[in-house]
């Protein structure tokens, strides 16, 4: 780890806001972000009235969207994130439930919703936590993929000190092209960092999966050694 003090290099994994920007310039740290991953949005037929959506990513969301934007008007659906849930609102769905993770998700829906069919859309490299729960209930519906993930990776140097990892997919990528060495490796979440801890111990997940808090997680383990 840099000393304190010594502007720390930092790479994300994915693209930031220029708000996330200014936070790293106002605290003297050098940030290099890019796209490790790239998103291939598919055509598919989207099914006309489903009893229950279940979306556990932003991308998903998108690509719906990108098929048919009045898709979520006033329909029930269930969803991975606040600001996915935000997403939807905003596109007139109806959320019943929000959680951070797949795995708080199965557990409203296993105490509130089994009485319910779900239909979930999800990307090629989805977790097989929501669908094999829905599949073992007898309450899914259908699962309709709607994006594919393929890696972008790019070759950093010099040697981070720190990096933001956003999915484990994004650790794949990255890993494509660089090494972890010696930095500290700052995620979204569990199940990302579950994809590092054979490879690292230096692992720091943020309080909450949120893109902005994996940022400030960065921040605050340089800036208070």
């Amino acid at each position: 780890m840099k000393e304190h003090g010594s502007n720390p290099f930092i790479v994300s994994t994915k693209k930031l806001p220029k708000s996330i920007h200014h936070l790293f310039t106002e605290a003297q740290i050098r940030l290099q972000d890019s796209d490790f991953l790239r998103f291939n949005y598919l055509q598919t037929k989207l099914p006309d009235a489903p009893q229950s959506i279940v979306i556990s990513s932003q991308n998903a969301l998108k690509a719906i969207v990108r098929i048919d934007a009045n898709y979520f008007e006033k329909k029930p659906c269930f969803c991975v994130g606040s600001q996915t849930r935000k997403t939807l609102e905003k596109h007139g769905a109806k959320v019943v439930a929000d959680a951070p993770d797949a795995e708080s998700l199965v557990q409203i829906i296993d105490e509130m919703y089994l009485d319910r069919k779900f239909t979930f859309f999800s990307g090629n490299l989805r977790r097989d936590v929501l669908p094999e729960y829905l599949q073992k209930k007898g309450i899914l519906d259908a699962e309709i993929v709607v994006y594919e993930t393929l890696p972008q990776p790019i070759e950093i140097s010099p040697q981070p000190d720190g990096i933001l990892f956003f999915s484990p997919s994004g650790v794949k990528s990255y890993l494509l092209k660089n090494t972890l060495s010696n930095s500290v490796c700052f995620c979204i979440g569990q199940t990302t960092a579950t994809e590092l801890k054979t490879l690292t111990r230096l692992i720091q997940v943020a309080a909450s999966p949120a893109v902005e808090n994996v940022a400030k997680t960065c921040i605050d383990y340089f800036k208070n050694p």
